[in-house]
């Protein structure tokens, strides 16, 4: 049985669904925390929040880049609440980097996605699942829908979450041994 948080400064109704799903159809039966919107740090920094009841392997924390700007937060201050976060949990926090789009200062979104990677390999409980490049490879227009994010606080559209959800479960799965690599030599 793994036990999965997710917490998002976004909508993540739909990113829950699609992990679970995911999960079962890998056989990996899986217990999964939903934290209310926009409680990121209230889930994981109050000793008896209901995520910290729950006590989980993993917690995927999603907050949007644009988030951030709109709390006028500075890359550091970005940086020391994930670090803070990581510290406040055993569980091991699979964070979702920042990805370029409209809007977006990009030397926020690439000093921001440095910074995780460097916070990532001096923490032991910290991975990062790599939204920048999902983005990159099917770009920003297909995955992003100004008028659902505003409306509905969906950072991107369900195909998106699909997507990204598919790197989450793949990390969980390396991680729980389930990931099978092979190599072809010729």
């Amino acid at each position: 049985m793994v036990k999965v948080g997710i917490c998002g400064d976004v909508a993540t109704q739909l990113l829950t669904a699609a992990v679970r799903e995911r999960l079962a159809a890998l056989g990996v039966e899986a217990e999964i925390f939903e934290a209310p919107f926009d409680q990121v740090r209230r889930q994981l920094l109050t000793s008896d929040s209901e995520l910290q009841r729950f006590d989980p392997q993993f917690v995927v924390v999603w907050q949007a880049v644009e988030r951030a700007r709109e709390r006028a937060q500075s890359v550091a201050e970005r940086l020391a609440g994930v670090e803070a976060l990581c510290a406040a949990t055993r569980a091991t926090v699979l964070y979702v980097n920042a990805a370029d789009g409209a809007g977006v200062d990009s030397r926020f979104v690439r000093a921001f996605n440095a910074g995780l990677d460097a916070l990532a390999d001096r923490l032991d409980n910290l991975q990062v699942v790599d939204l920048a490049s999902l983005v990159s490879e099917n770009g920003r227009a297909a995955l992003f829908n100004p008028m659902l994010y505003y409306t509905a606080s969906m950072a991107l559209v369900p195909e998106g979450q699909q997507a990204l959800a598919a790197r989450i479960v793949a990390r969980i799965a390396a991680l729980c041994g389930k990931e099978h690599k092979v190599a072809v030599v010729d």
